[in-house]
């Protein structure tokens, strides 16, 4: 009797001991202090590959998102089933957790009651909030982390939802304005507003020092005027003063500290690309996208069971196809380096030049002739159009739209916590994830 209770006494030892280990000794799961959610807006699974061939056949590097251990598909539908979402139903979910209806900012659907975005309640835990873009800073995702607006064309009113936020860091091409009779003076307004209320503006690299003694800070880079309140595309010969990944190690700079932080960091233009069916520019901006990752990870690398990443996006836009009929089973990505200028850009240009000058034009940046049915319309947007068109053909590339799609997105995730995410998963399931995640 006594051998028996000797044995059952050691057994119990052994089964208990590892959980006592655990608890006391440190090999519970690891809580994430530092937590980066990096949204590639309108960046399906096929942006990512494609963005990824591409460097593949140019001899460029595979990109750093497809390094991250977890992986998951994410639904992105609204309140309404059937809806494909937009940005700001879409931003809302992924912020507040909560669905609602497309154009709703950071409410219920009804338009009655706030949301409390992941931003909002990591604040109220004194966590340090970062919000950064490609585009205007009180655009529909970077603004579903702050704004409480019945509709995302409320710019102005989400302007002051903004710096009523107290967030510490915001960061981004510019600001929008309902003001479309002089746009110009009224986003110098609002940004006046901003400074106003407690944040100093770093408009350009001179002014990089302001950040350091700065209670709050914003980035604007003030030349981008006219430029529908973003950043330059990437791959245009204009520079912005700042990209997405200075943007976001200037934020880390500043905000870095023993407890921890939040960023939200959006690749805007992902999106716009998409829009246009413009696969070379969409390419570019995934790069710049993924460079901001690459800053995410190096932090990460020092803080590695501290950092948690999250990578995903608010939808996909444009049905964007590997695959082309005329091109059968071949793509042939390489061929988009032909195009030298975004379609936006071509517009631009073209806008000023007669049949003839456009011809040569179109020529020199794309490498396509345009031919005279096309230039006899003298519609400079539908000749940039055709060419770009002409280029993704010739590459393999379809798309189905030039809206938005129901397509589920990836979730890309690695450090603390990043385990919840490697499942199929709605967008309302990232603001739990992140807070079941921390470490406070």
């Amino acid at each position: 009797m006594r051998k028996i209770l000797m044995i059952t006494l050691v057994l119990m030892a052994i089964l208990v001991f590892p959980s006592f280990q655990s608890k006391f000794h440190g090999t519970q799961p690891a809580k994430a202090k530092y937590v980066f959610l990096l949204i590639g807006d309108g960046m399906g699974i096929n942006q990512v590959y494609l963005a990824n061939e591409y460097q593949k056949q140019i001899g460029g590097q595979e990109l750093s998102i497809l390094s991250l251990p977890h992986f998951g598909l994410m639904t992105t539908s609204t309140v309404d089933p059937g809806v494909i979402t937009d940005s700001g139903a879409g931003g809302t979910a992924i912020a507040c957790g909560e669905k609602t209806k497309s154009g709703v900012i950071g409410m219920d659907s009804s338009k009655t009651r706030n949301l409390v975005s992941v931003a909002e309640v990591m604040q109220n835990k004194k966590y340090p909030i970062g919000i950064i873009t490609s585009v205007g800073i009180n655009h529909a995702t970077p603004a579903s982390f702050f704004g409480h607006r019945a509709h995302r064309g409320m710019y102005d009113d989400l302007v002051k939802d903004m710096t009523a936020s107290g967030f510490e860091y915001f960061a981004g091409g510019g600001v929008i304005t309902n003001n479309k009779l002089n746009p110009d003076s009224a986003r110098k307004v609002l940004i006046n507003d901003i400074v106003t209320s407690g944040y100093t503006l770093v408009a350009n690299q001179n002014q990089k020092a302001l950040i350091k003694n700065a209670a709050k800070v914003f980035v604007c880079d003030t030349s981008v005027y006219g430029t529908s309140d973003a950043l330059y595309n990437v791959m245009d010969p204009k520079k912005a003063q700042f990209t997405l990944s200075e943007m976001l190690q200037m934020g880390i700079d500043k905000l870095f500290n023993k407890n921890g932080f939040f960023f939200m960091l959006e690749g805007g233009k992902i999106d716009w690309s998409s829009h246009s069916n413009d696969a070379m520019a969409m390419i570019h901006e995934v790069i710049d996208f993924d460079n901001a990752i690459k800053v995410a990870l190096d932090f990460y690398k020092k803080y590695p069971n501290e950092t948690l990443i999250i990578i995903t996006a608010d939808h996909e836009t444009g049905g964007l196809g590997w695959g082309y009929r005329e091109t059968k089973y071949y793509n042939y990505s390489y061929k988009l380096a032909q195009q030298k200028l975004s379609v936006d850009a071509l517009i631009d240009s073209l806008k000023t030049k007669d049949a003839q000058e456009s011809k040569v034009f179109v020529k020199n940046y794309t490498g396509i002739e345009l031919p005279e049915e096309v230039l006899s319309k003298g519609d400079y947007a539908y000749s940039a159009a055709f060419a770009v068109d002409a280029i993704n053909k010739m590459a393999g590339i379809g798309w189905t739209t030039g809206s938005h799609t129901g397509t589920p997105v990836g979730v890309y995730a690695i450090g603390a916590g990043a385990e919840k995410f490697a499942k199929r998963i709605d967008n309302t399931d990232i603001k739990p994830f992140i807070l079941q995640s921390l470490a406070k």
